[in-house]
């Protein structure tokens, strides 16, 4: 709620700059939350989500170049990215693991090169670019989108509504029924779920939302280009979901923080910015294989630990010939 609240006031404290990477912050966290739904929900490894985002981003380009304002453009945007969804979810999703991420990479890597065939319409290498939507009427105020401070505000709200969304979709008993798929299939199955439905559904829900986030990039940036749909991209939102936590809601969006936070860092860096991103993630799955999430735990015991608690153990261990009064076995109070 305080983050809601604090949101629309940035732009009156903060530097056009600063909004700039606030605002492609908040997009990422958009793009790193339709990726926990279909990874750290449904359990389903994912090499080929930038053909989601990228059909967004060039959806949106499309229709601003012929003057589309943005809220018939994110309807567009939305039913387009919803039908890509489907069609390519009726077809990865006959297969599982392995062989359901490289699919995914290969639709991606398509849909990269039809950017190139179709170059009248996508710009071919140097993609659409010089993107101006023009100025959103809302109750009689006009909103410039192509000033960061103005837009900003307008892409809060949108995020915010996507995150909220996806949040609902984790808790309710969709989110349930998909982690127990996830979790054990053949079970599920015998519960009465069809597990190819349900990730039909995750899958769909889950390239619409990348692909909004899509669309909100190219409005913020005024350009794509074929990068945008290239498997680098997929990596993103893979690499900020295991920054943060790859079962958690709340670590997928973390992630996209700190991810953000790291390129806004190393900006002036020229050279081996990835390597950095490279020691990271290294890092974290090394000894954060929760993701950040997972200090969480150790945060608390620290923090409600009783000073000296420590000490007390190191001084008084638990013979080795006496169960520790702290461990009851199954049973041992009932006779059996």
């Amino acid at each position: 709620v305080i983050v809601i609240v604090l949101l629309p006031m940035l732009p009156s404290v903060l530097d056009g700059i600063t909004i700039f990477w606030v605002s492609g912050m908040l997009i990422s966290m958009l793009f790193a939350a339709s990726y926990h739904l279909l990874l750290g929900t449904s359990g389903l490894l994912s090499f080929g989500h930038a053909a989601h985002f990228g059909i967004g981003a060039y959806i949106t380009a499309i229709c601003y170049r012929e003057g589309w304002g943005l809220v018939p453009t994110l309807g567009l945007c939305l039913l387009v990215s919803l039908v890509a969804a489907i069609v390519i979810g009726l077809v990865t999703l006959r297969t599982s693991g392995v062989q359901f991420a490289i699919l995914t990479l290969a639709f991606s890597m398509v849909a990269h090169q039809l950017t190139f065939l179709f170059r009248e319409f996508t710009g071919g290498d140097d993609g659409i670019s010089a993107l101006s939507p023009p100025p959103l009427e809302i109750l009689g105020t006009s909103i410039e989108l192509t000033i960061p401070s103005e837009f900003f505000r307008v892409l809060a709200v949108i995020v915010i509504i996507g995150l909220t969304m996806l949040y609902l979709i984790d808790r309710s008993s969709l989110g349930h029924v998909l982690r127990s798929i996830r979790d054990d299939s053949i079970r599920s199955q015998y519960l009465g779920f069809r597990p190819r439905r349900y990730r039909m559904v995750a899958f769909a829900l889950s390239g619409t939302s990348a692909g909004i986030a899509g669309a909100l990039f190219v409005t913020l940036n005024g350009i794509t280009t074929p990068t945008t749909l290239y498997w680098t991209t997929s990596s993103l939102p893979l690499i900020m979901v295991l920054i943060g936590g790859m079962r958690s809601f709340w670590g997928a969006l973390i992630g996209a923080v700190v991810y953000e936070g790291l390129m806004y860092l190393t900006a002036d860096v020229v050279k081996g910015v990835n390597i950095y991103l490279g020691l990271l993630v290294l890092l974290v799955v090394l000894f954060l294989p929760n993701g950040v999430v997972g200090l969480r735990p150790t945060l608390r015991s620290l923090l409600t630990r009783r000073p000296g608690e420590a000490r007390e153990r190191a001084k008084n261990p638990v013979p080795a010939s006496q169960p520790d009064p702290g461990f009851e076995l199954e049973g041992a109070h009932s006779g059996r």
